[in-house]
């Protein structure tokens, strides 16, 4: 007896092709929405990397600010936050060169962020987006030479953070020529923002140091949605103010 074999059909071909690709089409969506998130992941991690990097830099040095190997001897004060001495007696004398100071370089770039700390304070608290500080680096009880003087600063127009080292303190200026580029510029993160915010404002607390909140904000070149904002309270441990 004859017996026929049957193959599929035109329309079950067809249909069994239409299935195959919708799977192969699901499979590839599936594979470039997790290269997407890799990428996204690696790009935030690295925008997170080059943020946090900036600000271990600013404030080691703005914690080490107004150091000098006496300075234990001249940073005693009294209850209304006075120096004195040794006798309880105001000193009207401190040795003031180991200082710190912020200042506002660029009014409209100070403003660009708002520190969740501003909210805070009772007081109006200024930004700034320039600091100047010095301390004694190698202990020898003086303050001289580029390792011991400095400068820390956001420049709006190129949008980077920028630092400067000084022979002398006379020299110390925000708008001084001669700033290099610290984090932006030619990297693939982009610095939108840089403040300083000094707490108390104004006025000395009862041991006379205050707290400075650095806040930070960027994002990746290549990915704009990609945005971050760090934000980190430094406390001036030598604060002569």
């Amino acid at each position: 007896m004859f017996v026929s074999n049957k193959g599929f059909s035109l329309v079950e071909m067809l249909v069994a092709l239409v299935a195959g690709l919708l799977v192969a089409a699901a499979v590839t969506a599936l594979y470039a929405a997790v290269i997407r998130a890799n990428s996204t992941s690696v790009q935030l991690s690295m925008l997170n990397q080059d943020l946090q990097a900036t600000l271990n830099i600013v404030a080691r040095d703005i914690q080490r600010a107004g150091f000098k190997a006496d300075a234990a001897q001249i940073l005693a004060r009294n209850t209304s936050g006075q120096p004195i001495d040794a006798s309880g007696n105001v000193v009207t004398s401190l040795d003031r060169s180991a200082m710190f100071s912020a200042f506002t370089l660029d009014a409209s770039a100070a403003m660009t962020t708002t520190p969740r700390d501003l909210q805070r304070l009772s007081v109006a608290a200024p930004l700034f987006d320039c600091v100047l500080l010095s301390y004694d680096a190698n202990e020898n009880g003086a303050i001289a030479g580029t390792d011991e003087i400095m400068g820390y600063r956001f420049n709006q127009s190129q949008q980077e953070v920028e630092f400067h080292n000084w022979d002398n303190a006379a020299q110390q200026s925000c708008t001084a020529t001669g700033w290099s580029a610290l984090a932006g510029g030619e990297s693939s993160t982009q610095i939108t923002g840089l403040t300083f915010l000094l707490d108390p404002a104004s006025g000395a607390t009862d041991t006379g140091q205050r707290t400075l909140v650095l806040t930070i904000t960027g994002q990746h070149k290549q990915n704009s949605q990609l945005q971050l904002e760090l934000q980190r309270r430094v406390r001036l441990r030598n604060d002569q103010f």
